[in-house]
């Protein structure tokens, strides 16, 4: 937890730094026994001096077999709208096929939700994301950069978002692993649609 507090320190410290279409993300991840993946995150927006949404999320993965993974899960998450906090409640079900090409390795991950927010109308949402990886290894210190797309189709919307992202993740000691992703964020609001730069940390226990 001493360095997932870092990363705040180093959010709000750094806010100047961020434009008024920027966003700032830091997530927490912890592999559990069982297949069991739980995750934290929080967003910041703008000038990265004010969180707008934060989550905490449990999903349990069941090999199907050398391709295909499936994992039901729930997340519960905070979102500030029209200037209240309010619930968001999740329940997930997901599908990854993945192929690996010796230094490729390729993952389409289908996923369903199910998203009910406080006092407003529940839609389903499905998200589909396409990634490309390369994992690399150098002085035994294995790193791997990445490409993906994702894209969102939300009930009674049509597209709705689409996530447009490079980053690369650095294993330390087989049992955690950073990672650092820029992504340019296309979003559909009430306006039109609008871009954002994400800047997004994570740090991973236990894969």
């Amino acid at each position: 937890m001493v360095f997932f507090r870092f990363l705040i320190l180093l959010a709000v410290l750094g806010g100047s730094l961020l434009g008024r279409e920027n966003e700032l993300w830091l997530a927490l991840n912890q592999r559990a026994p069982l297949g069991i993946d739980l995750r934290a995150e929080l967003r910041y927006r703008e000038d990265g001096s004010e969180i707008y949404f934060a989550y905490v999320q449990g999903l349990v993965h069941f090999p199907v077999n050398s391709w295909l993974e499936v994992a039901p899960g729930y997340r519960q998450g905070w979102r500030i709208i029209e200037g209240e906090w309010r619930n968001i409640y999740v329940p997930i079900a997901e599908a990854t096929a993945s192929w690996d090409r010796r230094v490729v390795r390729v993952e389409d991950r289908n996923r369903m939700q199910f998203v009910a927010i406080s006092d407003l109308q529940s839609r389903w949402v499905y998200r589909n994301r396409l990634r490309i990886s390369l994992p690399w290894a150098w002085l035994h210190i294995g790193f791997t950069p990445y490409v993906y797309d994702e894209f969102f189709l939300v009930e009674g919307v049509g597209l709705a978002e689409n996530r447009l992202a490079a980053g690369i993740f650095f294993e330390l000691l087989c049992i955690s692993r950073i990672e650092c992703e820029f992504m340019l964020r296309d979003f559909e609001t009430r306006e039109g649609w609008r871009r954002s730069q994400v800047f997004k940390f994570e740090w991973r226990r236990g894969f």
